[in-house]
C-alpha cells in the first residue's frame, strides 16, 4: 500500500493499527463526554454556530450521538465493518447539508475533537513512543472521516443547488403567472381591507402586508419559483419600505385624520408599486414559457430539499414553524387494477387539481411518489394544517371521476399532519408526518392524523 491509499479510513484499520486503537479507547472512552462538553462550550460561544446549536432538543441529541461517534469511530475495527462505518460518515455529511450548516463550523468543531483526544492522550501514562503513535492514529481516523463528511456534503449541497435551479425552469410559466395574478388580487384585497381598518381608526400592525398571504408568497415562495432576482428584491425591498412607513406614521403626533390619510396613502403608493411589478414578472414568466405540464402539475419531489431547507432555516430564525401534510390515495392499486392505468391517470390529474386548489398560494404541493403527494404549509400550526387536510378529505370523498364508457370512480384519501419540531434536520419533521399517514392508514383509511 504506497501513497494517499493508507490514509484512506477503510485502510486505517489494520491489525496493528486496530492494537493501538484498543489502548487509545481504553484511556479516551471514560472521558468522550468531556470532549463533547468542551465542543459545545466551545461552539456556542460562536455567533455562526450558534444558530446551529442553540436548541436544547438538538443539544441533547448530538451530545449523544457525537460521543456514539467517537465510540464507534476509535475503536477497533474488522473488515467486515468497513461498509457500515463510510456509510455512517456519509449520512453525517448529508444531514449537514440538509441543515445548510457552513463547512468551515464543520472543520472547526472537528479541530476542537481532535485537540480535546489529544489532550486526554498527552494526560495518560503512555510512553512517548506510543503517545507519539497513538495521536498519529486518532488524527489520520479524525481527518479521513472528515474528508467523507465534507465529501457527501459537497455533493448533496451541488445537488440541492441543482434541483432549486431546477425547480425554476420546470415549473410551467403559465403555471407561475396565474400564482403571481392570484397573490396580486390577495395584494389589493390586502389594500382594501386595512384602508378601511385605518379610516376606522383602528391601529395597523407594521408587519400586516408581511403577515398577508400576499406577504407569506414572498417571504416563503418567490425566490424560489422565480428567476427574476432583481424584480423579487425590489418587491421585499417596497414591502419593507412599507413596513417602516407605517411603523413611522402610527407614532407620529401628527393630527389623527391627517395620520390616517398618509397612512392610507402610503399604503396605496406601495401596493400600485408592489402591483405594477408582479405584472412586469409574471409578463417575464410567459413569454419565456414553452414547457408542457405534467399530469399531476405538482411539483417533483426532487425539488422538495431546497423548499424545506429553506423553510427550516426561516423556523429556526423567526420562530414561526410550518406543517406538513402527507397524503395519498387510498386503494390506488386496486384502481388501476379494475379500470386500467388510464383511469388511474384521470383519478391522479383531478385529485391533484383538487389538492392544488385548496391550498394557499404560498403553500408547495409536490407529487412525494407515485399517487402520494406532500403539501408544506409556511408559518402555519397543527391546528390549521389539519383544517386544510380535513377540507381536501371532504372535497376528495365527494369526487366523482368520469371515465370511459360512461363509468364513474369515487376515491378518499389518508392524511398525516407533523408540524416543524424544531430539529435542524427537516427529515425529523418529514418522518413524523409519513408515520402520522401510515397510522392513518392502519386506522381504517380517509382520515386525518396527527403527529
Amino acid at each position: 500500500m504506497n501513497g494517499l491509499e493508507k490514509f484512506y479510513l477503510t485502510n486505517l484499520y489494520t491489525p496493528e493499527n486496530n492494537r493501538i486503537l484498543a489502548e487509545i479507547s481504553a484511556v479516551i472512552q471514560p472521558r468522550y463526554m468531556d470532549v463533547v462538553q468542551v465542543f459545545y462550550k466551545e461552539l456556542l460561544e460562536d455567533n455562526a454556530a450558534r444558530q446551529f446549536l442553540d436548541s436544547e432538543q438538538v443539544e441533547t441529541r448530538l451530545k449523544g450521538s457525537l460521543q456514539q461517534w467517537l465510540e464507534e469511530i476509535l475503536s477497533p475495527k474488522e473488515r467486515h465493518e468497513m461498509e457500515q462505518l463510510v456509510e455512517r460518515q456519509l449520512q453525517i455529511g448529508q444531514v449537514h447539508a440538509r441543515i445548510d450548516v457552513p463547512m468551515p463550523i464543520v472543520d472547526n468543531a472537528m479541530l476542537m475533537v481532535k485537540n480535546g483526544c489529544f489532550e486526554i492522550l498527552v494526560e495518560s501514562d503512555m510512553d512517548r513512543e506510543h503517545l507519539a503513535e497513538a495521536i498519529r492514529l486518532v488524527n489520520s481516523i479524525l481527518e479521513s472521516s472528515l474528508s467523507m463528511i465534507n465529501q457527501a456534503y459537497m455533493h448533496d449541497m451541488v445537488e440541492n443547488e441543482r434541483n432549486a435551479m431546477s425547480l425554476r425552469l420546470n415549473l410551467s410559466g403559465q403555471d407561475i403567472a396565474l400564482e403571481i395574478e392570484r397573490i396580486r388580487s390577495d395584494l389589493f384585497n390586502w389594500l382594501s381591507d386595512n384602508i378601511f381598518q385605518v379610516m376606522s381608526g383602528k391601529e395597523l400592525p407594521d408587519d400586516s402586508l408581511q403577515r398577508s398571504e400576499f406577504g407569506l408568497w414572498v417571504n416563503h415562495k418567490m425566490d424560489l419559483i422565480t428567476p427574476k432576482a432583481d424584480i423579487s428584491d425590489k418587491i421585499k425591498k417596497r414591502m419593507e419600505m412599507l413596513s417602516s412607513d407605517i411603523r413611522h406614521l402610527s407614532h407620529s403626533e401628527s393630527d389623527p385624520v391627517l395620520r390616517q390619510k398618509e397612512i392610507c396613502s402610503q399604503m396605496s403608493k406601495a401596493t400600485n408599486e408592489i402591483g405594477w411589478l408582479l405584472s412586469e414578472l409574471a409578463n417575464s414568466l410567459l413569454a419565456n414559457s414553452s414547457k408542457e405540464d405534467s399530469l399531476t402539475r405538482l411539483i417533483e419531489r426532487k425539488h422538495m430539499a431546497p423548499v424545506l431547507q429553506k423553510e427550516t432555516q426561516m423556523a429556526l430564525a423567526t420562530g414561526n414553524a410550518y406543517a406538513l401534510i402527507m397524503c395519498d390515495i387510498d386503494h390506488f392499486k386496486r384502481i388501476n387494477d379494475i379500470y386500467g392505468h388510464t383511469a388511474g391517470d384521470l383519478v391522479l390529474e383531478q385529485v391533484a387539481k383538487t389538492v392544488r386548489h385548496s391550498v394557499r398560494v404560498s403553500d408547495y404541493s409536490f407529487r412525494y411518489g407515485g399517487e402520494e403527494f406532500l403539501l408544506v404549509l409556511p408559518e402555519s400550526s397543527v391546528e390549521q394544517a389539519v383544517e386544510v387536510a380535513e377540507q381536501i378529505r371532504e372535497k376528495v370523498e365527494k369526487l366523482v371521476v368520469e371515465l370511459e364508457s360512461q363509468r364513474s370512480v369515487n376515491v378518499s384519501m389518508s392524511f398525516g399532519v407533523a408540524q416543524f419540531n424544531g430539529h435542524p434536520d427537516y427529515m425529523r419533521s418529514l418522518k413524523n408526518a409519513d408515520m402520522a399517514l401510515y397510522s392513518a392508514k392502519h386506522q381504517g383509511r380517509n382520515r386525518v392524523v396527527t403527529a
